[in-house]
C-alpha cells in the first residue's frame, strides 16, 4: 500500500450533501511540480452541470489513464475527461463508495517511481476507496471533511508534514511525519509556532513571513522558507505551504499546513555556490598564471631573437676581419 501512495501528486474530491459536483478538499505535490516546471498549473475543472461530474457519479470503478485513452467506454467524454488527466497530471481516478453511490474521487498522480499502475494496484485502491466511504460518510454527516482518520489513512507513509490547523494557529491534527519535526509526543491541541519554532507568538510577530497568514488574506494557497529546530535542537530548513480547507458553505475557518524537510537540498545548493567561488577564484588565479606565462615567454623570445641577432652580427663581423687579414695575391 506505501509503495502504491507513494505519489507525486494528488487531489480528493468529495460530493456534500444533497449536491451532485464534486469539490476539492485536499490536495499535495502540485506546488512542486509547478516549481520544477512539470506543470504550469493545477486546475480542476469539475464545474456545476459538467459531464465528467455526471458521468462520475454513475461510473463507479477506477480508471487509469492508459485505459481510459484505449477503452471505447469513455469515447463520449475521452477529450473532458483527458483534458482532466493532462491539466492535473494524474494517472489514477478512484471512486470513494458508499453503499454503491459515489462520495468523492481520489485522483492519484504518477508514483515516486515512475512505474505504472498495475491491475492489482487498482484493485487495492478500489478497496481502499470503498474504506474511504465510510469514513468520508462519518464525516460529511458531521461536517467535517478531514476526520482525522480519514488524513491518517491517506497520510500515512507521505514523506511531507502534514497538519490541520485553524486561524488561531491551533493544530486540529498532525500525521506521523508531522511529529518527527517535534520532541513532543502529541502536537495536537499546541500551536504550530510554537512547536515549529519554539515562539511564544505567531512567526510574522517576529519578523518571519507566515505562510498561513498570507492564506488568510487571500484566500489562495502560500509558500515560505523556513529554518525549524529538529528533535536533537538541531537546524533543518522546510518548505512550508498551507492551503485554506473552506467548508460546506464556503467560508474558510482551518487549513492544511503542509511541511517538507528540504535540508539537504539547501545544504547541497550553498556547497554548489561554495564551489562555484572556489572554482572562479581557481579560475582567476589561473588566468593571472596564464597571463604571466604569457609575458615570460614573451620576454624570453624576445631575449632569444636578440641572441640570435647578436650572433649574426658577431659571424659578420669575424668574417670581415678574416677578409683583412688575407694576405693579396702576388702577381
Amino acid at each position: 500500500m506505501k509503495e502504491i501512495l507513494y505519489i507525486r501528486n494528488g487531489l480528493l474530491l468529495v460530493k456534500p450533501p444533497g449536491k451532485d459536483d464534486y469539490e476539492e478538499i485536499f490536495n499535495i505535490g502540485y506546488e512542486n511540480l509547478e516549481r520544477l516546471g512539470l506543470l504550469q498549473k493545477k486546475k480542476n475543472i469539475f464545474k456545476a452541470g459538467s459531464g465528467l461530474s455526471a458521468w462520475f457519479n454513475s461510473y463507479l470503478k477506477a480508471i487509469e489513464r492508459g485505459e481510459m485513452e484505449l477503452s471505447p467506454v469513455y469515447e463520449d467524454i475521452r477529450e473532458e475527461i483527458g483534458v482532466f488527466f493532462k491539466e492535473n497530471a494524474l494517472e489514477v481516478l478512484v471512486p470513494i463508495l458508499l453503499e454503491g453511490k459515489s462520495k468523492g474521487l481520489l485522483a492519484l498522480g504518477k508514483k515516486e517511481n515512475l512505474r505504472r499502475y498495475t491491475l492489482e494496484d487498482i484493485r487495492i485502491l478500489e478497496t481502499l476507496g470503498r474504506q474511504l466511504g465510510v469514513i468520508l460518510d462519518n464525516a460529511l454527516r458531521h461536517g467535517d471533511l478531514v476526520k482525522k482518520e480519514l488524513l491518517d489513512r491517506i497520510t500515512d507513509g507521505v514523506d511531507e508534514g502534514i497538519m490541520l490547523i485553524d486561524r488561531n494557529y491551533k493544530i486540529l491534527w498532525a500525521n506521523s511525519r508531522a511529529k518527527e519535526f517535534s520532541s513532543a509526543k502529541e502536537i495536537s491541541g499546541e500551536h504550530c509556532y510554537q512547536i515549529t519554532h519554539k515562539f511564544e507568538g505567531p512567526c510574522s510577530s517576529k519578523g518571519h513571513f507566515c505562510p498561513l497568514d498570507e492564506s488568510a488574506r487571500t484566500g489562495m494557497p502560500a509558500t515560505a522558507l523556513h529554518t525549524h529546530q529538529g528533535k536533537a535542537g538541531n537546524k533543518i530548513y522546510v518548505e512550508v505551504s498551507t492551503h485554506p480547507l473552506p467548508d460546506h458553505e464556503g467560508r474558510v475557518n482551518e487549513y492544511i499546513h503542509i511541511t517538507r524537510d528540504v535540508t539537504k537540498k539547501i545544504e547541497l545548493e550553498q556547497s554548489l555556490k561554495e564551489n562555484v567561488i572556489s572554482l572562479e577564484q581557481a579560475k582567476a588565479e589561473l588566468q593571472k598564471k596564464i597571463k604571466e606565462l604569457e609575458i615570460f615567454n614573451k620576454i624570453a623570445v624576445d631575449r632569444e631573437l636578440k641572441m640570435v641577432e647578436l650572433k649574426e652580427k658577431i659571424m659578420a663581423l669575424e668574417e670581415k676581419i678574416s677578409r683583412k687579414d688575407e694576405k693579396p695575391p702576388v702577381l
